[in-house]
């Protein structure tokens, strides 16, 4: 519970430094294109968050500084050109303000509507962008939210509707029990159905076109909701962690058809390895498939750090948990009847140890990304962060291919 406030409430970064492998090591497929943050934005952690839909990428440092003003965060538009990535527009805030962290939630859909986060503007932001307009809009909290609910600190975007979160707002029971509205105002704001105290609902979310996943680490549960066109909010499913020393399950999921992950970062100080639990519906009922653990030394704290699902896959981040180990991302395949097979792993390379290779994770087709934020260039002391994304099978969707 204390651990999910802490995070929540620190507003600070600590870039780290580390070298980079001279190339990414790819097992099972050809290898990934690394994208570093344009050099003439200085130092950051390009690569926090990342987010993909149809021939769109979308990558975000929370840390950059815009006009003097420490992390007031950029986020970042590239498009697919050929067989590469183009810089297509830098995204800051209408209102940036020094650690304003404009950027820290992403969520996409496959419109190309985006919803951007920045918890550390006063009582926090949430922000709405789509790929055909040059406008930013700020969304404004709801009037009846709670007086001291800081808003932004995840989002997620459904087929129709937007949605923010501030799982530190108090409620009946306690305090930072969370809740989480939609952007347009549509029905009232989501709660647990049985909220309480220090249960952070709203730390973490994923969403398809119609539903959302809101996570609550600090009483290890997530909850799965319906979101219609009309704004209706239907509570359809709980997912909890059985096992007491999860202590952070659902601090990264990911919803995808049938299929749900759940994350479940462990700590390499306290020998506690990272899982992410797998979930499959079949008929109107979910049931766990596997629990998964990291199958190497060095990552297995770091494992579950960010988890994305597409299609027949599950991606899973592991950040590095000592010097020498470097960040990897596990692929595996999930099968109709519910068996999860190990498809293959990208390997940061022993260099990347530091630079949190893994930390965030986005997925579309068979496309991923891979977050590094606090990756560097070599020969440079400062880090400013990168990405690296696939290049096999990419997939353009429907109407987002113009």
């Amino acid at each position: 519970m204390d651990r999910h406030v802490s995070i929540l409430r620190a507003l600070g970064w600590a870039l780290k430094p580390g070298l980079l492998a001279a190339s990414m090591m790819a097992h099972g497929g050809s290898s990934p294109i690394r994208i570093d943050k344009p050099p003439e934005d200085g130092i950051g952690c390009f690569g926090t968050r990342v987010e993909l839909a149809g021939r769109w990428l979308w990558i975000v440092d929370p840390c950059a500084t815009h006009a003097d003003l420490w992390s007031t965060g950029i986020v970042y538009q590239y498009v697919r050109h050929g067989s590469g990535w183009v810089l297509d527009r830098r995204m800051i805030s209408p209102r940036a303000e020094a650690n304003g962290r404009f950027g820290e939630a992403l969520s996409a859909n496959d419109a190309g509507h985006v919803a951007i986060g920045a918890p550390g503007e006063p009582r926090g932001a949430a922000y709405m962008v789509s790929v055909e307009s040059a406008h930013i809009q700020r969304v404004d909290f709801p009037v009846t939210s709670p007086a001291d609910a800081v808003w932004g600190y995840a989002v997620a975007r459904t087929r129709s509707t937007m949605w923010t979160a501030a799982p530190t707002a108090d409620c009946s029971v306690g305090v930072d029990c969370g809740i989480v509205a939609s952007f347009d105002g549509i029905g009232p704001p989501l709660s647990a159905p049985q909220p309480v105290s220090g249960m952070t609902f709203g730390y973490s979310m994923a969403s398809d076109a119609t539903r959302i996943l809101v996570g609550a680490p600090g009483s290890r549960t997530a909850y799965l909701y319906t979101a219609g066109f009309i704004g209706a909010q239907v509570h359809t499913a709980t997912f909890t962690a059985t096992s007491p020393t999860s202590v952070t399950y659902a601090e990264s999921l990911a919803l995808q058809g049938d299929w749900v992950a759940i994350g479940a970062p462990g700590d390499a100080a306290a020998s506690r390895p990272g899982q992410v639990w797998v979930y499959q519906k079949v008929g109107e009922f979910w049931f766990l498939r596997r629990v998964i653990s990291s199958p190497d030394e060095g990552r297995r704290a770091g494992f579950g750090r960010s988890v994305a699902l597409a299609k027949d896959l599950l991606w899973v981040g592991a950040t590095a948990d000592f010097d020498g180990a470097g960040g990897a991302l596990y692929t595996y395949r999930l099968e109709p009847d519910g068996v999860i097979t190990e498809a293959g792993v990208t390997l940061g390379g022993q260099d990347t140890t530091g630079w949190a290779f893994g930390a965030a994770l986005a997925g579309r087709g068979a496309t991923w990304i891979v977050g590094i934020p606090y990756a560097r260039d070599a020969g440079s002391f400062d880090g400013s962060g990168a990405i690296v994304v696939s290049t096999e099978d990419f997939v353009f969707y429907s109407g987002m291919d113009r």
